[in-house]
């Protein structure tokens, strides 16, 4: 079986290399790379060039955001499963034998595999997903979403009802770095997912599906942001959505709603 790894990147020259080598250390060889470059205005075409693999594609399209270019990845796949992996993290070098382990004893299915990504520095787990190419035969990533798009294609993938499978096996690790995408401190990013949930309640047809833990999804977000309020000394803001989130939902998350407050008030950033 083969496995299409879809990179999107934009202007991450510097950190390209390590999630293309990270490819070619697999275990498991039976792949390709896809390299979507976002027009990206730095030196990405030259680093990828200088891999001299004819399983490694590159592809360069004008500026269009992230959810374009994995979906011009997808159009050029040629595996039966598709695997994605931002520009900035790395798989680890059994990743894809993991996979190919679980994909056999589920052989003409549609599969949609589940495995953790490690968090660098904290040790933190994600997920991360590898699913069959017939179960993207009706979907593609929503071009009006931001952040969280990837949420919303999983969520409308489950629709077709694939065999859900998890990978027990930790399979990429994120790097944390000053310009991650869910940096808080520098991007309000949980108000981007915030959007992108109220959007998948507003096209969900089936009335009612999981409203109960999409609205405390929603507030988790509200909580991000008043972070994102509280790291970058907008107080008042960051007071102004806390009491919103503690009188909408007060037991969820808490704790951490009223450590912060109390950050808020022991530092005299009054509300």
């Amino acid at each position: 079986m083969k496995f299409s790894i879809i990179i999107p990147t934009y202007n991450r020259a510097a950190f390209l290399p390590k999630a293309i080598e990270s490819v070619l250390s697999q275990t498991y060889t039976d792949w390709e790379l896809i390299i979507v470059d976002d027009g990206s205005t730095d030196n990405t075409k030259d680093v990828v060039v200088q891999y001299n693999d004819e399983r490694i594609k590159y592809i360069y399209q004008d500026n269009a955001e992230r959810c374009v270019a994995r979906n011009n990845g997808i159009e050029h796949a040629s595996g039966d499963y598709v695997c994605f992996l931002d520009s900035d993290d790395v798989y680890l070098e059994n990743y894809l034998y993991d996979l190919s382990e679980i994909a056999a004893k589920h052989s003409g299915g549609k599969l949609f595999i589940v495995s953790s990504m490690l968090v660098e520095n904290n040790g933190d787990e994600k997920s991360i997903v590898c699913v069959s190419v017939s179960l993207l035969s009706n979907h593609r990533f929503d071009p009006r979403v931001v952040v969280s798009e990837d949420t919303k294609m999983w969520v409308e993938i489950m629709t077709d009802m694939p065999d859900v499978v998890t990978n027990d096996k930790a399979g990429v690790k994120f790097l944390f770095h000053d310009d991650n995408t869910i940096n808080v401190a520098k991007r309000n990013v949980y108000k981007e997912r915030k959007n992108t949930l109220k959007l998948m309640l507003r096209e969900d047809t089936r009335k009612g599906l999981r409203r109960k833990v999409a609205w405390l999804a929603i507030d988790n977000c509200n909580f991000g942001i008043a972070k994102h309020y509280f790291l970058n000394r907008r107080y008042l803001r960051a007071c102004n959505v806390i009491l919103l989130s503690l009188l909408s939902h007060p037991a969820n998350r808490a704790k951490e709603k009223m450590f912060l407050m109390y950050n808020l008030l022991i530092n005299k950033k009054y509300c």
